[in-house]
């Protein structure tokens, strides 16, 4: 993906966000007079607009870059969900060693050797 967008881009941008705030407020109000004309329009158009989020997921899918952000982003939540779910073993784990005094003495042995 290219840092610098092109005008269609910061286009489709803006009318990503626009589309964005007319849903929440559609979905937030009753009695804004805006309302049906946003329904209405979107209705007028939502083959066009089902064909722009469509190029835009198959444009996404198929960059290399995407790919290789969602797989860092998947890592990232799988690794931290297997470490969220692994806290309470590790704190038992860690308890366990400073119960263990023989254990304890050669951790502060090798620390210590590590420091000189």
């Amino acid at each position: 993906m290219s840092a610098i967008l092109t005008t269609k881009q910061v286009e489709e941008m803006v009318m990503g966000a626009l589309i964005d705030k007319f849903g929440k407020e559609i979905n937030q109000s009753y009695s804004s007079p805006i309302i049906p004309i946003i329904k209405e329009v979107i209705d007028e158009n939502r083959e066009k607009i089902k064909t722009v989020f469509q190029e835009a997921l198959d444009t996404s899918f198929n960059d290399k870059e995407f790919q290789k952000i969602v797989r860092e982003e998947f890592k990232h939540k799988v690794a931290k969900q297997m470490v969220g779910s692994l806290e309470g073993e590790v704190e038992k784990a860690v308890n366990a060693i400073r119960q263990d005094q023989t254990l304890k003495a050669r951790m502060i042995l090798a620390i210590e050797k590590m420091i000189k």
